[in-house]
Order: C-alpha cells, then structure tokens, then sequence
C-alpha cells in the first residue's frame, strides 16, 4: 500500500466516453491506472461512417501516449467487432490496425489487458443530433443490416467494465483480452419493439447492400463469460432496461416538447 493514493491516467479524456470515465475514475490506494479509451467514439452504429476519419492514426497516436505513461497497468479500450476480420476494405484496414494496437499494448513495458466494447450507445452521443435531424427531414439513416443482430453497450456500462478490471486483482485475470457487452439485437427487432410503445410510428428500411454485405460478415453475439467469472462483470443497462429506461422514454420526451 501507498502512504497516499495513486492517480488513475486516461487517454482520450476528451472524447464522450473519456469525459464519462474521468468523472467515474477515482484514485488507486495500490497503484497508477492507466485507461486507454481514445478509440471509442467511432464504436457505434450512431454515425454513418465519419467517425472512422483518421481514425489510424489517432489510435496509433493514443497507444504511444499510454506507453509512455507513468502506469503500472493500462487497460485498452478495444472494438468487440475486431475479433472476426471483415472480408474487405475499409473495415478490413480498420480491423487490422485495432489488433496491431492491441498487440503494441499488450506487448509494451508496461502490464496491460484488453477490453473489446460493443457498440456504444447513450444520452451522451454527439451522433444523436445527426439521427435527429435526418429523422426531422425524413431521410434514411444508417442503423446497421435489418436482420444481422449488433451488440450493444451503454457508455455507462463500458465505463463501469473498464473500471472494474482495471480495479481487480491480477490473480483473477485468465486472459489478456476480453470482451464485454450487453445484448444482441438487429434493426429490425428495434423497430418492433419501439412500434410495439408507439403503433402509429412510420418505421421502414432502405438497404445498403455495400454496407450490409461487410457487417453481416461480423459477428452477431460476443462471449463475455471470461468477464463475468473473473471480475464479476455483468450489465446494469440489459435490453429491457435499454429500452423502458432510456429508449422510450426519451423517444416519448422528445416528441412531447415537439407537440408542446
């Protein structure tokens, strides 16, 4: 034990879900955490592909920085879909340059694991405003393959899953490399259940066969049982509380201050 607590680091502080992680991390009694998350706003089905802009060279950048931190261990915010290589580029590339970081880091001077994140979602996400205001001009937007199921995590949970292995023994740890989600749905099931809340809302689909023939390619469902068993991980945001606590009531707010 130190005679004083040690700082927690974080790299990618600014972004949504590193300002999430700054204000929930708090200072180790035993020893300098540091917490990788620069990558994440690009882990979500929220944006249309703009997030991925530069995104290899700022990932690349961000495991530089955690190296030279002054950490005894670093935990690496990494993307669940890395695990199966998609069969072309762009995304190909992309998952390439992922696990070439995650090799970097788990490789460095420093000990380190990895946590692979499904895609975020949350109140938080700047990507929100694009999908409102394509729903208020009534054009599509990208949401993923209508039957290929995704798997989501909300921003509070991938935060909480970080802070949790960070925080855990190193005795417990199995592996190096886990992976953390919360449930599986495709598109469609999200349509049906926000028609089955609201009947008279007009929902449909307009394919984008390039896009869906890449991400039907991925995996539908990620095993996180190594999280659970070694350091009690488990979602507070489960699919039923993913929609009767954010989802619909926030659909319900919305267009209640619209009427109003």
């Amino acid at each position: 034990m130190h005679p004083h607590p040690l700082p927690t680091t974080i790299t990618g502080r600014p972004s949504e879900p590193g300002k999430l992680l700054a204000q929930k991390a708090h200072d180790s009694p035993s020893m300098r955490l540091h917490v990788n998350i620069a990558g994440q706003p690009a882990n979500t089905l929220l944006h249309d592909g703009h997030a991925w802009k530069g995104f290899d060279k700022s990932i690349r950048a961000s495991v530089r920085r955690s190296l030279r931190a002054e950490a005894d261990f670093i935990v690496f915010a990494s993307f669940a879909f890395a695990q199966r290589m998609p069969p072309k580029d762009p995304l190909l590339s992309l998952a390439q340059t992922i696990l070439e970081c995650e090799q970097q880091v788990l490789t460095g001077p420093v000990p380190a694991c990895v946590v692979r994140l499904g895609y975020l979602y949350g109140p938080t996400s700047a990507d929100l405003h694009a999908y409102r205001k394509a729903f208020r001009l009534g054009r599509p937007y990208w949401a993923g393959p209508r039957s290929a199921a995704q798997f989501h995590l909300h921003h509070d949970d991938a935060v909480r899953a970080l802070l949790l292995l960070a925080r855990a023994p190193r005795h417990r740890l199995s592996r190096l490399v886990y992976n953390v989600t919360s449930f599986s749905l495709s598109a469609a099931q999200v349509r049906d259940r926000v028609l089955a809340a609201f009947p008279e809302a007009e929902i449909s689909f307009v394919p984008d066969v390039k896009r869906e023939a890449i991400v039907d390619s991925w995996p539908a469902d990620i095993d996180d049982s190594a999280a659970r068993m070694d350091w009690n991980w488990a979602p507070e945001f489960d699919m039923e509380r993913a929609f009767s606590d954010y989802l619909i009531p926030n659909i319900r707010e919305r267009y209640a201050v619209q009427k109003g």
